[in-house]
């Protein structure tokens, strides 16, 4: 068997290699000729990686490399359902009463708010002290920008064709390309108004002057701790044996870590409470902190986790976790760069919809589908949304610091 072909493809050493297959083949070949009524194969059709052309200019014969000798439809198998890439969940629509009363033609929402002034006065009878004080009200008005959040999908001839091949085949999943396409239109409108209300109206780095939840909160005193606050409380936890964070409190050799970060959370909770008029049903704190007291003791003398001792010791509170409470740089790059407020903290909230809501004017819509010239279809999607309003902003607090 003639394999000078070859040569101008392999090194020597390969070429010895090949040359002693093919002997093995003429051989093989010589058993099956007295054999098997003088039928023979061609070795070089099952050498892996080369196949014979022959050149028409002068008839002379090549082996050529190429990729594969197996068509490829017969090397794979497909499991019949398509592998769905995973989504975080949308926290805040989860916390927070969605209000869609407001007329979507509007550039702003906002909300009447009643201030009550005056006093009562205790006197003997009979003796009147001069003028009696008046009970009376004051109205305030505040308002809140609307914002636009919009996406499309578009499906073309060559997206439809491409889906009915590959099911045609049997080689893909069934798959509903425009239920598909429609679905991720609506996730990343979802998630743009999630980035509303935990970061703000944000546009080319820009305020639109709709606020976020963080907007509320303030670290003075006087903003806070006033008869009728104009902010929420917002502080740093508290120092406990020399250790500030909740990392370093877990390492305390006292084993009161636990019964610290405790301490951090009734405080806040004191606060919001502190005049009977709200009572905290939401804790909220960072992804990692609701799986670092998930799975910590209580303490050496308590096996139960943390979690627990805190949803025993407050029922009916409800504990949430999200990335938009994580401010802490060594664990960024692990969540969502956009979420990360850079707030380490969690929050204390009484969130029933007397105190927040978030303001969506037109829920998510979609529109019209059109037909391009092309034949491809087109369809919008859109909603407005002022993100979040606090009513009664002293009803919530945040304490900073738990992580480095």
């Amino acid at each position: 068997m003639e394999i000078k072909e070859y040569n101008q493809y392999n090194s020597p050493q390969l070429h010895r290699i090949v040359q002693g297959i093919m002997s093995l083949g003429d051989a093989i070949n010589t058993n099956i000729k007295q054999n098997s009524y003088g039928r023979t194969f061609d070795l070089r059709k099952l050498a892996q990686g080369y196949k014979v052309v022959t050149d028409k200019r002068n008839g002379a014969s090549h082996g050529v490399k190429y990729n594969s000798l197996i068509p490829n439809t017969e090397m794979f198998s497909l499991v019949m359902q398509l592998v769905q890439p995973a989504i975080e969940e949308f926290e805040a629509s989860n916390i927070f009463t969605v209000d869609t009363g407001f007329l979507p033609g509007a550039d702003v929402v906002g909300f009447d708010s009643m201030t009550r002034t005056g006093d009562a006065r205790l006197s003997a009878r009979g003796i009147e002290n001069g003028d009696m004080p008046r009970a009376d009200i004051s109205l305030g008005r505040l308002f809140q920008v609307i914002g636009k959040i919009d996406a499309y999908v578009k499906v073309t001839i060559d997206d439809t064709q491409r889906v009915a091949a590959r099911s045609n085949a049997g080689l893909a999943p069934v798959f509903d390309l425009l239920a598909e396409k429609l679905n991720t239109a609506r996730l990343v409108i979802e998630r743009q108004k999630e980035l509303l209300i935990w970061r703000g109206g944000i546009i080319q780095g820009k305020n639109m002057g709709v606020a976020s939840l963080f907007s509320y909160f303030s670290t003075t005193p006087a903003d806070y701790n006033a008869v009728t606050p104009s902010f929420a409380k917002s502080a740093p936890v508290a120092t406990q044996e020399s250790a500030t964070t909740w990392e370093a409190k877990l390492g305390l050799a006292s084993q009161k870590g636990g019964m610290y970060i405790m301490q951090d959370i009734s405080d806040a909770i004191n606060y919001v409470q502190r005049l009977g008029t709200y009572k905290v049903d939401t804790i909220i704190m960072t992804r990692y902190w609701m799986n670092k007291l998930a799975t910590v003791p209580f303490s050496l003398y308590d096996s139960r986790p943390i979690i627990a001792v805190l949803r025993e010791s407050l029922p009916g509170v409800k504990f949430v976790g999200t990335t938009a409470l994580e401010g802490s740089t060594a664990r960024a790059a692990y969540g969502n760069p956009d979420m990360v407020s850079l707030k380490s903290g969690f929050i204390a909230i009484d969130s029933r919809k007397e105190n927040f809501v978030i303001a969506d004017p037109e829920p998510l819509n979609f529109l019209q589908a059109v037909i391009k010239t092309d034949g491809a279809v087109e369809q919008a999607a859109r909603m407005q949304s002022a993100g979040i309003i606090a009513k009664h902003v002293s009803a919530m607090a945040m304490g900073t610091g738990i992580d480095p």
